[in-house]
C-alpha cells in the first residue's frame, strides 16, 4: 500500500489554516440552525426575530434565510424525546411560525409551497424587506382564494392590520361558502362533510368536539345555533337538507398539509394532529384530552390513561398556548399520576400565562412534592423568559395568595438568567 505524505511546506500551512476555518464556519452554521430550530419547535418567536437578525447582521440576510430554510428538516429538543435525543420539527409548527415571522399569521393555509415563498425572498436586501415581500406575495394569494370561495384554515378576521377590503372580502366570502352547501340525509343521519369543508363549519364543528362525518338532526340544531351567522343563513342550510349526494370539494386550493389536518380534525386522530403540530388542532386535543380526563375519573384505566399521555404528548408537540389551561384542569382535578406531568409540562411553555398558572396552584397547594415541582418549572421557564423577574413581581403584587410568602421566597431564589 502506497501511503503519501504531505509535505511541510509553507502552503500546507496555510492549507491547514484554511480548514480549521472551514470547520469552524461549517460549526458556528450547524450551531445556528440548532438554536433556531429549538426556538421554532418551542413557538418562541420572539427568540426566532431576534436571531435572525443577529444572523443577518453578522453575514447578511441570505444567510439567516439559509438558516431558517434549513431548519424546516432539522431536529429540536423535546420533553418528549427520550435518552437525549431530539424528535423532527414538526411541519405545520414550521409553516405557522414562519408566516408570523413575516407577519402574515392566519394565512399559512395558501397554497403556497415553501420554495415558493422562500425564493423570492432571497434576492431581498434585508429581514425587513423580505418581510414586506413575503406579505404581498401571501395576500396575494389569498385574494385568490376568496375569490374562488372554497378555503379552509383562513383566520383573517382575527387579524385587522390585513388590508380593509381583504376583511372585507372575508367576511363575504365566508357567508357564501355556508350558502352553496348542501347536507345530504342518508339515512336516519345528517352528512355534514360540506360544513367540515366551509371555514365557520370546520371552527364550529371542531370547538363542538364534532367526530366523523355524519350527526343527527338534534346535533345539526346545536352545531347550527352557536355557527356566528345571521339566521337567515342558519335558516338556509336547514332547509337544503335533502336526498341528493355530498358535494366535492377541491382539496387542491389549500396547502397539502392542511387537508391532512382537516381530515385529523374529523377522525379526531391524535397521532396525526401530534404529528402536524398546528396551533388549529388544539381545539379537537383539548376536547379529546377533556373526554379523557371525565372518564378517567369515573373509571382509571391503563386504556384511558394511556390516551392521557398521548395528549399531553400531543399538546407538547403543538406548544401552543392554548394548552395551558388544559394543564391547569389537570393539576385543579387531583389525579395524582398526571398532576407531576402536567407541571412539567408548563415548565416548557415559555409564556406569561404558564407562570401565572404555576403561581395560582403555588398559592394553594398543600403537597410538598408538588409544590417543589411548580417551583422548578417556573426556574426553568425563566431559562427562556426573561420576563420572568417581572411577571411574578406583578402577581404578587395585584393576585391574592393565601401563601404569599412563599412566591416572595421564590422570587428572591430566581437565578441570574444570561
Amino acid at each position: 500500500m502506497i501511503k503519501f505524505v504531505a509535505s511541510l511546506e509553507p502552503r500546507d500551512g496555510k492549507w491547514l489554516l484554511d480548514l480549521s476555518r472551514e470547520r469552524l464556519r461549517q460549526l458556528k452554521y450547524r450551531t445556528h440552525i440548532d438554536e433556531l430550530t429549538n426556538a421554532i419547535g418551542e413557538r418562541r418567536i420572539r427568540d426566532v426575530v431576534d436571531l435572525l437578525s443577529l444572523y443577518e447582521q453578522e453575514s447578511g440576510w441570505d444567510y439567516a434565510l439559509d438558516c431558517l430554510m434549513k431548519s424546516q428538516n432539522a431536529e429540536y429538543e423535546s420533553p418528549l424525546s427520550t435518552w437525549g435525543k431530539s424528535v423532527p420539527l414538526e411541519p405545520l409548527k414550521y409553516r405557522e411560525v414562519v408566516f408570523e415571522l413575516f407577519g402574515c399569521s392566519g394565512l399559512e393555509a395558501i397554497p403556497l409551497s415553501h420554495s415558493e415563498l422562500f425564493d423570492p425572498l432571497r434576492d431581498a436586501p434585508s429581514f425587513s424587506s423580505a418581510t414586506t415581500l413575503f406579505q404581498k406575495s401571501a395576500i396575494s394569494s389569498v385574494r385568490t382564494l376568496l375569490e374562488r370561495g372554497n378555503f379552509l384554515f383562513l383566520q383573517l378576521d382575527e387579524f385587522p392590520n390585513y388590508p380593509r377590503d381583504l376583511l372585507e372580502l372575508m367576511r363575504s366570502s365566508l357567508d357564501r361558502q355556508l350558502l352553496q352547501i348542501v347536507l345530504p340525509r342518508i339515512d336516519s343521519l345528517i352528512d355534514i362533510t360540506a360544513l367540515w369543508h366551509t371555514e365557520l363549519g370546520r371552527r364550529v364543528l371542531s370547538n363542538l368536539g364534532i367526530m366523523g362525518t355524519r350527526i343527527s338532526d338534534s346535533q345539526l340544531d346545536v352545531v347550527l345555533s352557536v355557527l356566528p351567522v345571521l339566521p337567515s343563513i342558519r335558516d338556509a342550510i336547514a332547509s337544503k337538507i335533502a336526498h341528493t349526494a355530498s358535494t366535492e370539494w377541491d382539496s387542491t386550493q389549500v396547502f397539502p398539509d392542511y387537508n391532512s389536518l382537516l381530515a385529523a380534525t374529523i377522525n379526531h386522530d391524535l397521532l396525526h394532529l401530534r404529528h402536524l403540530g398546528s396551533k388549529y388542532g388544539i381545539s379537537t386535543v383539548n376536547m379529546i384530552t377533556r373526554n379523557a380526563l371525565d372518564t378517567y375519573c369515573n373509571e382509571e384505566t391503563p386504556e384511558i390513561y394511556r390516551l392521557l399521555l398521548d395528549c399531553l404528548n400531543s399538546h407538547l408537540a403543538i406548544r401552543h398556548v392554548d394548552s395551558i389551561p388544559i394543564f391547569d384542569e389537570i393539576i385543579s382535578f387531583g389525579i395524582s399520576r398526571l398532576i407531576l406531568l402536567a407541571i412539567t409540562a408548563l415548565g416548557h411553555y415559555y409564556h406569561k400565562s404558564s407562570v401565572i398558572t404555576l403561581c395560582e396552584h403555588i398559592c394553594t397547594t398543600k403537597q410538598k412534592t408538588h409544590l417543589e415541582s411548580m417551583k422548578d418549572s417556573i426556574f426553568h421557564i425563566g431559562k427562556k423568559f426573561p420576563e420572568l423577574p417581572l411577571v411574578l413581581n406583578e402577581f404578587l403584587d395585584h393576585a391574592p395568595c393565601l401563601h404569599h410568602s412563599r412566591l416572595a421566597r421564590l422570587v428572591k431564589r430566581l437565578p441570574k438568567y444570561k
